[in-house]
């Protein structure tokens, strides 16, 4: 069982919202894909037009980027780079996993 979660803050670091959510079974880079989507998802509702998106899989970047042929004829994949390309401004930042510890909490929680 695979669970994921994300937190959106603002630019000045306070919390907007969190969220976390079961996907059964997946693995890793999926789930790091369903993480980014979600952002997306919650960000365009609550129209926030510029995002900051924080990664510790430079695979996500690449494929996001279309910078890998990897998962290029998965719909998750289509999905995210629609929102991805909307009428706002979005950056993917590839970080180390210490910065993620908040989003590795909000999950356990679940």
């Amino acid at each position: 069982m695979v669970a994921i979660g994300g937190v959106i803050r603002d630019a000045n670091g306070e919390w907007i919202l969190g969220f976390a959510r079961s996907l059964g079974v997946s693995s890793v880079l999926m789930s790091k894909l369903w993480t980014v989507h979600d952002v997306l998802f919650y960000s365009w509702r609550h129209e926030l037009c510029k995002i900051v998106i924080e990664t510790d899989n430079v695979m996500v970047a690449n494929i996001i980027h279309e910078n890998s042929k990897a998962l290029a004829e998965c719909a998750l994949v289509a999905i995210i780079r629609e929102l991805f390309f909307q009428q706002w401004e979005v950056k993917l930042h590839r970080i180390c996993r210490e910065p993620n510890m908040v989003v590795d909490r909000l999950v356990t929680l679940m």
